[in-house]
């Protein structure tokens, strides 16, 4: 399984895909992609959504005291199905932790 979301602005881009080993979070300014960052599952501290303004939904991602904030469709089958993954397995890590 793998899944993204993208989310462009004029001079950023943040792309968010997951796979069945964890996520990998880019970002890229007005001239070149940063360096992406890759994390398992088992290293998600917390997913939060927010939809104050649902106009601009926010997805953040705590990995230790890194966080990756993305926009993204709250009514969009396929990322709430991303999220939905993310949680689960985060979840299951933690359960499968001693």
């Amino acid at each position: 399984m793998n899944m993204r979301i993208v989310a462009s602005e004029p001079l950023k881009k943040q792309i968010l895909e997951v796979d069945d080993a964890g996520i990998r979070f880019s970002e890229s300014a007005a001239f070149g992609m940063g360096q992406p960052h890759r994390h398992a599952f088992a290293e998600i501290d917390a997913v939060v959504r927010t939809t104050a303004n649902p106009a601009l939904p926010v997805l953040s991602i705590q990995c230790g005291t890194t966080i990756y904030s993305i926009r993204y469709k709250a009514n969009d089958e396929g990322h709430r199905a991303l999220v939905d993954h993310i949680v689960a397995n985060a979840q299951k890590s933690m359960q499968e932790t001693p």
